[in-house]
């Protein structure tokens, strides 16, 4: 590889250099990021202007428009720096790997330089053997490039889905016989929590039944979902000390459970009581029966399904969303979030009145006049898989985002809804936009995730809560911990002089998938 010229300017013709940088901006690793395309387009034009130095304080200004930038304080330019190398790398790597001319962004150096790509001649076999000899590698070729276009990176993840076949045997009373891998159990609830799941399942025989069980014991527990008795009923009840605590209320006659739409279940606690709800799209709930009430030292989030001790036909129960966190429909204060576990933290100027629980939504509303602040309602995440969801309701405006945040004691990123050369999903580390795709038209209520997996979190958002786009991926150790997630929004630089729509979210759940049987 050669080096064009004894500096960043180099010895060719300008159209080609600014050709090679066009194609470069334009490309997926650098379109989808304003400040890193911003970021090498200044430096690659200042490198063909014959610049050999650029400082922090300069780029700041010209790449971010900020004029009081403290390079010994804030590390956002050489954040971008480091994205810029490591996205040029990814670059030529792939959609470059052709490319006749290599754009460079030297370690410490914020001007780029340019270097001739060097490349042997081809060479002509002098001999052909049978056509048979090619045949193997082609054909590896094909079906490496099959598997790749299969499971190629950014492809829809689907939800996890968690099967359970009835059988004979039930919970009901002293006599336990629930039948093998019938109940499957989550984590321990805490105090103020709520168990949500999308159910799939019609049951048409006596006794069918399945949904969400909150399990102290064979003998203690709450349960929640679809059961045929004579006809189809949503059935809420609870047993305490092996005698089941049925009432008239307890069960609810369900019209449409064999219309083969699936159906959303949500058991929320307070201390010890318990309530239900249900919804046929996972937006507009409806209570049923209850209150219950139900003392234990330890509880966990489950599902079930069985047919008790009748001689039914097998029925296939599927759920998924299984989740745990709260639905703010069924909230209607402050109080139960902080004691779910959540913690607020701000820099703006109203503190605590920045957010509020409101018409069934988390609404976010950082105030007017302020710039360059957050408000966050934070949570705290355990282990190293995991996923939280949220669905947000907001127009974007300049001066306005909000999403789901992430922070740890190395690093702090965020996955939101605001406006980049127009409406935008971005995945921002300290605001430095890092990775960004074009929100849907008009904007509509929308879905985003941070999925942990295998040491990598992965930054996705969806329209209809079924269907991701992952369009970000960043090592987990790269925070640090403890690490928390939470619901924010923020004001840019510019501050909002006329009222704004203010950001709200649905829900804030995490999603379980590793489910044990109880002993």
């Amino acid at each position: 590889m050669a080096e064009l010229g004894q500096g960043p300017r180099p010895n060719i013709d300008d159209q080609l250099l600014r050709e090679q940088l066009a194609r470069i901006l334009a490309s997926s690793h650098f379109s989808s990021s304003r400040h890193l395309s911003d970021f090498l387009a200044y430096a690659g034009e200042c490198a063909l202007k014959g610049r050999t130095h650029l400082d922090q304080v300069e780029m700041a200004s010209k790449v971010l428009g900020r004029t009081d930038f403290n390079p010994i304080e804030d590390a956002t330019v050489r954040k971008i720096a480091t994205h810029v190398r490591q996205r040029l790398e990814q670059y030529y790597a792939g959609d470059g790997v052709s490319d006749p001319v290599r754009v460079v962004l030297p370690v410490r150096s914020y001007v780029v330089r340019f270097e001739r790509i060097e490349r042997p001649a081809a060479t002509s076999p002098t001999r052909r053997g049978p056509v048979w000899r090619y045949a193997l590698p082609v054909g590896i070729l094909l079906i490496t490039a099959a598997v790749w276009l299969w499971f190629r990176p950014g492809v829809d993840v689907p939800p996890g889905r968690i099967e359970i076949l009835s059988a004979r045997g039930d919970i009901v009373g002293k006599l336990n016989d629930p039948p093998p891998g019938s109940i499957r159990l989550g984590p321990l609830l805490r105090q103020e929590d709520e168990v949500t799941v999308r159910l799939s399942f019609t049951p048409e025989r006596e006794a069918q039944q399945a949904g969400i069980l909150i399990w102290a014991d064979n003998d203690n527990f709450v349960r929640f979902g679809r059961k045929f008795t004579g006809r189809n009923l949503l059935e809420f009840d609870l047993e305490r000390g092996g005698v089941l605590q049925a009432t008239p209320s307890s069960h609810t006659y369900e019209p449409n459970a064999q219309d083969g739409t699936p159906i959303w279940l949500s058991v929320r606690r307070m201390g010890t009581e318990f309530l239900a709800f249900a919804s046929r799209d996972g937006e507009a709930w409806t209570p049923v029966g209850g209150p219950l009430h139900l003392e234990a030292k330890e509880l966990r989030a489950g599902l079930y399904a069985f047919h008790g001790r009748r001689d039914a036909p097998a029925a296939l129960a599927s759920f998924d969303h299984f989740s745990v966190g709260p639905t703010f429909a069924h909230w209607t204060n402050k109080q139960g979030l902080h004691q779910l576990g959540f913690s607020f933290s701000t820099n703006c100027t109203t503190g605590e009145d920045s957010w509020m629980v409101q018409d069934g939504a988390l609404v976010m509303s950082p105030p007017l006049g302020s710039a360059r602040c957050a408000a966050v309602l934070w949570q705290d995440v355990a282990g190293s898989e995991w996923v939280y969801k949220t669905r947000l309701d907001f127009l974007p405006t300049a001066e306005v985002g909000a999403g789901i945040f992430i922070r740890g004691s190395k690093a702090r990123y965020r996955l939101v809804r605001n406006e980049l050369n127009g409406a935008a999903i971005s995945w921002i580390e300290e605001g430095v936009d890092v990775a960004g795709e074009r929100d849907f038209s008009g904007s509509p209520a929308i879905y985003l995730r941070l999925r942990a997996e295998q040491g990598s979190l992965r930054a996705g958002f969806s329209r209809d809560d079924n269907v991701y786009r992952e369009f970000a991926k960043v090592a987990l150790q790269e925070f640090g911990s403890p690490v928390q997630v939470g619901l924010g929004a923020f004001l840019n630089d510019v501050a909002p002089a006329q009222p704004y729509s203010p950001p709200q979210f649905t829900f804030f759940r995490q999603e379980m998938f590793h489910l044990s049987t109880p002993r």
